[in-house]
This record gives C-alpha cells, sequence and structure tokens, in this order.
C-alpha cells in the first residue's frame, strides 16, 4: 500500500519540476510552436516524475501486491 511519504514526495518532485520547467520555457525561446513545446514539456515532467519518485517498479508491485 502506498503510503503518505510516498504522495508528499511525488507532490513535491512534481512541484519542483513543473517550476523548473516553468522557469525555463520563460526564459528559451523554442524553435517548435508553443503548444507543443509546453506538451512536450509537461509529457516530460510526468514521465521524469514518475521515473525519479518511484521507479517503474513500485506503483506495479504495489498493485499486484494487494489482496484482491
Amino acid at each position: 500500500m502506498l503510503g503518505g511519504s510516498f504522495w508528499v514526495a511525488m507532490l513535491r518532485n512534481g512541484l519542483s519540476a513543473f517550476l523548473l520547467m516553468t522557469v525555463f520555457l520563460l526564459l528559451d525561446r523554442p524553435k517548435l510552436p508553443m503548444k507543443k513545446t509546453i506538451l512536450y514539456y509537461v509529457v516530460y515532467g510526468a514521465s521524469l516524475n514518475f521515473f525519479t519518485v518511484c521507479g517503474i517498479w513500485f506503483p506495479f508491485g504495489a498493485l499486484l501486491s494487494s489482496p484482491v
């Protein structure tokens, strides 16, 4: 089962990744259109948050080990 510290870490890491990418987006002049750049930033931030906080095995392991 996922504890409270897991969700706090997920929220904290996601917020810091979002803020850092927002700063870079404000400072940068992207080659791509702004909508596509923001979409790429969102996909990258979500994957970064997922892999950094819990790794690929933790959510699947928690789901598989929980009683049905």
